[in-house]
């Protein structure tokens, strides 16, 4: 599997650099008959629109099975990336995966203090940017995980705040990587279940256009 994303998903402020992502398909990988190789390009300080370039190389090269999209969205809230550029880096994303028949898993990211706070508006218009993107696919080998919904959820449940998964401003500790990471993982099972995850052949769906977009035992990799 191919990873995409930029700080958190590289697991910055986990004691051992274990991202959310990578805690996740390490636990799919010791539950089921799957052992997922996993491949990370996420770039700290990176944001969807400056990978554009180097993204299809990576898609051509690695040959993955399954693309994790996993942007953390606050260099985009700092950096006011337009939100049609945004919205025609995450089609591109979804649509070149696609293109070499792999299934896409949109992963939003885990609570911060800056998506709770002083970029909370600016992460929510993100978040549904890119997953209005996500569905305009209809296409079965898109799904989309929403992980900053569940654990907001969760926080809420047990009377928590995100001060418990505090790494700093921008970035969960280990504890807020581990939650997000057993999240995404009970997400992945009850949708895909415990098998690998597989393209859907000639799937029937209604592919959105760029400028739609820009303006709206077995091992796998």
């Amino acid at each position: 599997m191919l990873v995409v994303g930029g700080s958190m998903a590289q697991g910055w402020l986990d004691a051992r650099r274990d991202s959310y992502l990578r805690r996740a398909f390490a636990e799919l990988s010791s539950t089921t008959s799957v052992h997922w190789q996993y491949v990370d390009r996420s770039r700290p300080g990176a944001r969807a629109v400056d990978v554009m370039h180097r993204y299809p190389h990576w898609l051509s090269s690695i040959k993955p099975q399954v693309v994790a999209i996993a942007w953390g969205l606050l260099n985009d809230c700092h950096k006011h990336t337009p939100m049609a550029r945004f919205k025609y880096a995450i089609h591109a994303e979804i649509d070149g995966a696609l293109a070499q028949h792999a299934v896409v898993m949109l992963v939003t990211p885990p609570v911060t203090e800056a998506s709770s706070s002083f970029y909370r508006a600016g992460t929510e218009r993100y978040l549904a940017a890119e997953v209005e993107v996500a569905h305009e696919f209809h296409n079965p080998n898109v799904h989309v995980f929403d992980i900053l919904s569940q654990m907001r959820r969760y926080m809420a449940a047990h009377g928590q705040t995100y001060w418990m998964y505090y790494g700093n401003s921008w970035h969960p500790n280990s504890a807020g990587h581990r939650l997000a990471g057993r999240l995404l993982y009970r997400d992945i099972v009850h949708t895909l279940g415990h098998g690998p995850i597989v393209y859907t052949e000639n799937p029937q769906s209604e592919k959105p256009t760029l400028e739609r977009a820009g303006s709206a035992g077995a091992s796998a990799l």
